[in-house]
């Protein structure tokens, strides 16, 4: 949490202004949040264990946050992306040890987000001991951030606005 005081000063605002850098994470963006919650709260109730192949569908920070994981946990881990991931993020992922599978097909709208998603649908009725993480649904996921919050409300004595960048964040 830094202070951003040349803000303050070139727009003489009366307010404090600060960020929250969560590019300091170990995997390097909020999905740390979701993936590390999601996995200990899955293997605590027994959805998931040492064994289980984790699958999902993502363009690049879920990915990565899901492969750094599973790597600790000593989870295979399946990462579905599109041609549009960037070079970086899918080298990382297959250094943390992850299989990438590269879907093809686009929408209406060119996105490839469906087929992602068949993809993973398609692995887990084909396979035993797989889990999908499901970021677009999982409940792991969304309750994941309200860390976030709590870390704000604890280090800043008053919030008067928020305003948060987010991706899929469940």
């Amino acid at each position: 949490l830094i202070e951003l005081v040349n803000i303050e000063k070139k727009y003489d605002l009366k307010a404090k202004v600060v960020a929250k850098l969560e590019l300091f994470n170990p995997a390097g963006s909020v999905k740390d949040r979701a993936a590390r919650y999601l996995m200990e709260n899955a293997y605590n109730d027994g959805i998931i264990k040492n064994d289980t192949v984790i699958i999902e569908s993502s363009s690049g920070n879920f990915g990565i946050a899901l492969a750094g994981m599973c790597k600790i946990k000593g989870n295979s881990f399946i990462c579905v992306v599109d041609p549009n991931i960037t070079e970086v993020n899918r080298k990382i992922i297959e250094l943390l040890g992850a299989e990438i599978i590269i879907a093809s097909k686009t929408d209406e709208n060119g996105n490839y987000v469906q087929d992602r998603i068949q993809i993973v649908r398609d692995y887990i009725t084909e396979l035993e001991n797989v889990y999908w993480t499901n970021q677009y649904e999982n409940q792991y996921v969304w309750k994941a951030y309200f860390s976030l919050g709590e870390e704000l409300c604890n280090e800043l004595e008053q919030i008067d606005y928020v305003f948060v960048a987010v991706s899929t964040c469940g």
